[in-house]
């Protein structure tokens, strides 16, 4: 739809984003190309021309992928065990699939279930690399975890929030 418009012939070479969709690599590419985390979906084509890529990391973030996105492309796709859209896409495509292994070396609590006064509240320490959820625990009100809370996903009339905290 978009490919060669004004806008597409004004992008540089390289990873081309409309919104938080991955819409195609422009030029021939060399080597791997890493889809930047939050990217919600891969767009029809993404790699059909990208002749020199040999790698696509794709994020557990991504929730769909084209089913022509790698159309001519001989690319491998890279991902963590949580990515379940890039693993259901490799498999039903015949593409070579690379699990990755974490280290689980940046890791976040997400709160479950917020402690009150009156009973104890449930968190998950998450791992934000594979969103492999490491363990699940008990926390009082009292209980501090040190860093600042950052708003991961705003609430809305019909769906709480969640708030989110780097441990170190």
């Amino acid at each position: 739809a978009m490919y060669k418009t004004k806008w597409y012939d004004l992008q540089p070479d390289g990873d081309v984003y409309f919104g938080k969709v991955y819409y195609q690599h422009k030029g021939s590419g060399n080597g791997t190309v890493t889809l930047q985390n939050g990217t919600l979906a891969v767009a029809d084509r993404a790699f059909s021309e990208a002749t020199g890529v040999t790698e696509v990391f794709i994020p557990n973030s991504v929730s769909s992928i084209a089913a022509s996105a790698f159309d001519g492309s001989s690319a491998r796709i890279s991902c963590y065990p949580a990515a379940s859209a890039a693993i259901a896409f490799a498999h039903e495509n015949g593409i070579t699939l690379n699990l990755l292994t974490c280290e689980n070396a940046k890791t976040y609590y997400k709160i479950v279930k917020a402690a009150t006064e009156e009973a104890n509240g449930t968190r998950q320490l998450i791992c934000e690399d594979c969103g492999q959820i490491l363990k699940t625990e008990s926390y009082a009100v009292s209980d501090s975890m040190e860093g600042e809370w950052i708003l991961t996903k705003a609430p809305t009339c019909t769906a709480a929030g969640e708030k989110s905290k780097t441990v170190d």
